[in-house]
């Protein structure tokens, strides 16, 4: 992501962003299952939707946390500015996201409809 500096009133966030590599299982043939009787995982960030009843073993919740074990995803830092439009309102906008570009598992050779390389994460 290209550095960008924060004006006086923007709010800049840290962001943890995790790379999966584009022949990840969750990636490949992708069919979504129905989810009822919906559960949540605790987290130290509120909590988020489990996928199974063992939810440190399901790749879903690899989603949102490194996996050390497996090494399935790269945790890649990051900020993300919020930019002030006057008030209290705050914007994000970007025409070119892609946060992790350059690392992670880099590109893998995937284009976008520009023919540019890019890290779609």
């Amino acid at each position: 992501m290209t550095p960008e500096t924060a004006g006086p009133n923007d709010i800049t966030l840290q962001a943890k962003f995790y790379d999966f590599s584009k022949v990840h299982g969750d990636f490949n043939n992708l069919q979504y299952p129905g989810i009822s009787g919906v559960t949540y995982v605790d987290s130290p960030y509120g909590a988020w939707l489990a996928a199974s009843a063992t939810p440190t073993a399901d790749t879903f919740s690899t989603w949102f946390r490194e996996d050390y074990v497996a090494s399935k995803n790269v945790e890649v830092a990051g900020t993300i500015i919020l930019r002030d439009q006057g008030g209290t309102t705050k914007k994000y906008y970007s025409d070119a996201y892609f946060p992790v570009d350059g690392q992670g598992f880099g590109s893998e050779n995937q284009l976008d409809c520009s023919n540019t390389y890019h890290n779609f994460g």
